[in-house]
């Protein structure tokens, strides 16, 4: 299904609960990050979720990015068709995946000219990261709810096994929360599941020389939830 609309010009709202459920979560896997890599690493991590707009289903950045320590809210809403990069490959092959390991990085920036001129990227090379990730998050019926986005700066970041690992168990750690939450609610704070709607899709645009899908076991998986939308409401 060709998109709808202009994902970057018009996005759509995103509750305030639901965003800070998502900054929240965001913020331990930015500390951890940066314990690790240091407070100046260039990175920026979010989180997507499936959301509908009639009748057309998208990934949306649910919340901002966390860059630096600052949330960056240009880009909270925008919608992108399910084939969008490395979280468009995430959701069709419900899979891990990441930049694979390179020897050295004029091997990483050889593959990755390449990738861009056939992805028609015509961004400069230079502003590209060097290092993705993305785990997408399973709800009740197998579908992707929900994918945990990443980008670095930093050479072989997310080709180590470790790191991946970490944040998948961080992921796992969110999905059982959600669920409490829904099995136990706050008083005024409720999710509303979102309707279901006809995936958008245009020609993918992940990098395919440089992107790997990876299986560390099995996905992280909400195992009450059916779409992420938190609101409160009294």
């Amino acid at each position: 299904m060709t998109s709808q609309i202009s994902s970057r010009e018009n996005p759509e709202p995103v509750p305030a609960a639901t965003q800070l459920l998502g900054m929240a979560f965001m913020s331990g896997i930015d500390g951890y990050l940066r314990r690790r890599l240091g407070d100046n690493a260039v990175l920026r991590i979010t989180i997507h979720r499936l959301m509908t707009r009639d009748g057309y289903s998208y990934l949306q950045q649910l919340c901002a990015y966390l860059s630096e320590g600052q949330p960056d809210l240009a880009k909270v809403g925008r919608l992108n068709p399910v084939t969008e990069g490395i979280i468009g490959r995430a959701y069709a092959k419900k899979s891990v995946v990441r930049t694979r390991w390179y020897e050295d990085e004029a091997q990483l920036n050889a593959d990755l000219v390449l990738d861009m001129k056939d992805t028609n990227d015509n961004r400069p090379a230079e502003i590209v990261g060097a290092s993705y990730l993305a785990i997408p998050m399973l709800n009740r019926s197998e579908d992707v709810a929900t994918i945990f986005y990443a980008d670095a700066k930093i050479f072989n970041l997310f080709a180590t096994n470790e790191v991946v690992e970490t944040i998948l168990g961080m992921c796992i750690g969110f999905c059982r929360t959600i669920d409490e939450l829904i099995s136990h609610p706050m008083s005024g704070f409720r999710n509303f599941p979102l309707e279901t709607g006809t995936p958008v899709e245009e020609p993918p645009t992940v990098y395919p020389r440089l992107q790997e899908e990876v299986s560390f076991g099995d996905l992280p998986k909400y195992k009450k939830l059916d779409s992420l939308n938190f609101e409160t409401r009294l």
